[in-house]
């Protein structure tokens, strides 16, 4: 099973645009009347932060290496904003990608707590600051918490992003931790993975697969932090 293609598809079928929308964080929208220039979302899914920004004079850059996120955000933008122009790309980053091209905001959101796709954060983000404009701000959202020792993800605490955006570079504009249950649509998310996993596995018996599906969301720890710096050099 295609894990990447799954929660693609997933996440696709079970939030409307509006959804996804309501359920993101996005503390940009604090500078609203100051919006201009480009913005750019690393690993952009299917870019919650861009389909709320619609209306802005931004110039939006979106980049995944999932092909079928990019199909999937294209789609949304063209059913909220019709003939809306997006520069998209289907590849890891690099900021060789942007010769040419400053960036005023920029989103890492579930991005840098993936341990194998984001190996050294401090490679990551110097290459980052090449392609950064003047004053530019820069929106992380992460899993929040101590190391549970997983294989998969890192767990932060605010002052882990203040190391990562040291105050000699940054200005920390915007830090937010987010605990308590997990929203309605990450349960949803949830009982479709599940169902599509056990399916996969040929588990059928009803109760094993709520016993399953139930361990699967109580596992999952939806604590996160939202964290905003400011380039200051």
């Amino acid at each position: 099973m295609d894990i990447d293609k799954v929660i693609a598809d997933i996440t696709f079928a079970i939030y409307s645009d509006h959804e996804l929308i309501s359920e993101n964080m996005n503390p940009f929208m604090l500078y609203e009347e100051e919006f201009q220039g480009n913005l750019l979302d690393i690993g952009c899914g299917q870019s919650p932060v861009i389909l709320e920004m619609l209306h802005t004079p931004l110039n939006f850059h979106a980049i995944d290496p999932d092909k079928k996120q990019i199909e999937y955000l294209i789609e949304r933008i063209e059913r909220l904003s019709p003939g809306r122009e997006i520069h998209t790309y289907k590849e890891p980053f690099k900021s060789g990608l942007f010769p040419e091209v400053r960036f005023n905001y920029i989103v890492m959101s579930n991005l840098l707590h993936l341990k194998i796709q984001m190996p050294h954060l401090e490679e990551f983000i110097n290459d980052v600051e090449q392609i950064m404009a003047a004053g530019a701000r820069v929106l992380v959202i992460v899993h929040a918490g101590e190391d549970k020792g997983s294989d998969r993800f890192r767990y932060f605490s605010i002052e882990d992003l203040e190391l990562l955006f040291p105050r000699e570079r940054y200005s920390v504009i915007y830090k937010a931790q987010h605990w308590g249950d997990p929203p309605k649509f990450n349960i949803r998310f949830g009982e479709r993975y599940c169902s599509m996993v056990l399916d996969e596995a040929d588990i059928t018996d009803p109760i094993q697969r709520r016993i399953e599906t139930d361990a699967y969301n109580e596992g999952n720890d939806f604590s996160s932090i939202s964290f905003m710096a400011q380039r200051i050099l």
